[in-house]
């Protein structure tokens, strides 16, 4: 039978306290699509309304308090699942060439990160299930993580204090974001922002590399010499279906946010650039109908091109530096970037 912890618990995450997998795939991806739903009626508005869990993962198993360095109130962090490491990340991915990679489907999403020549390539449905993978890039160590609620895929030099550090799922959100924690310091991670929000390394932003989500057809054409995650990930999940497509169909946001602005639909899929002070992001609407473009936006000289769906890319000509661009929610960047000057909103905005 499936694992009743997660239905007991209204958790939002398809594991339980030990995280062990499902016996019948197709209950476990019923019960991540269901427990979507669950959660749009088990959370309101107000920030008080939390499911309760044996064990509260910042106090007991981070040992935080009032006294912990933090940039954000633990109140504003919302417990997801039972115990940190609820979604298991990927320690030892496998990989293998493009032609072998025959379990993707053309119309499927996969994360491309590309870094000194080097191209990889994670299919968004095990991403889906694991949140983070903790590769290497040659002798650069790199976390890819992919947040199903915010639709953000960010790869970050997993190197905090000097030192290499695994990054893991540590079971809460803030402003429904995956945080992450390293296992070097414990320290609390936001995913889109890449910044340490609770913990020692509070305010230490994470070097960023290029990641960007495309469909299988488009990336297998353009990166043919890429290697591709296997579905040999060492756990007895099933990759072959899109656990939260009614999420990404949906309007609706499940965990609350601080902020929302009217500019632009919540889950209105926008491309992000922070430069220089200055956060601009344009929504994909607006790409399509301008593809390649220069434009001056808050003193910055910018040229952007959009060669297909997800393969956004951006110069800073003042500099000639190729900037990251992330794909994301509109409610999701903006609750990280209140300030952004957005291009191609609702009429009017």
């Amino acid at each position: 039978m499936c694992y009743y912890n997660f239905v007991k618990n209204n958790n939002i995450y398809p594991f339980g306290e030990k995280f062990m997998p499902l016996k019948h795939s197709f209950c476990r991806i019923s019960l991540i699509i269901l427990s979507i739903f669950l959660a749009s009626s088990i959370y309101s508005a107000d920030r008080s309304s939390k499911p309760a869990y044996k064990t509260n993962i910042l106090r007991k198993t981070f040992r935080f308090n009032a006294k912990t360095k933090k940039s954000v109130s633990l109140r504003e962090l919302q417990q997801g699942c039972p115990a940190r490491d609820c979604i298991p990340s990927i320690d030892k991915p496998k990989f293998v060439p493009v032609d072998k990679a025959d379990f993707l489907t053309d119309d499927g999403y996969v994360i491309v990160v590309n870094y000194d020549g080097k191209t990889k390539i994670y299919s968004r449905n095990i991403l889906e299930h694991h949140e983070i993978v903790n590769d290497w890039f040659g002798s650069l160590p790199v976390a890819v993580s992919f947040c199903p609620l915010c639709g953000t895929a960010v790869a970050v030099v997993r190197i905090v204090d000097g030192k290499v550090s695994e990054f893991g799922v540590s079971g809460v959100l803030h402003n429904s974001d995956l945080v992450m924690y390293d296992r070097n310091t414990n320290s609390l991670w936001g995913q889109l922002t890449g910044t340490a929000i609770v913990g020692e390394q509070t305010g230490t932003r994470l070097r960023k590399i290029s990641a960007q989500l495309m469909r299988w057809k488009q990336a297998r054409k353009t990166y043919k010499n890429a290697m591709v995650l296997s579905k040999d990930t060492g756990f007895n999940f099933s990759y072959d279906k899109v656990a939260y497509q009614k999420y990404y169909d949906s309007d609706k946001v499940v965990f609350p946010i601080s902020l929302s602005d009217a500019r632009a639909n919540k889950k209105t899929i926008v491309y992000g650039i922070s430069i220089d002070g200055e956060n601009i992001a344009f929504t994909e609407s607006y790409l399509k109908k301008h593809p390649a473009f220069e434009q001056k936006i808050a003193g910055i000289n910018l040229k952007i091109s959009s060669r297909a769906e997800g393969d956004v890319r951006a110069t800073n000509k003042n500099t000639g530096e190729n900037l990251v661009v992330t794909r994301a929610y509109w409610f999701a960047w903006y609750n990280f970037h209140p300030r952004t000057i957005l291009i191609g909103g609702k009429k009017g905005n």
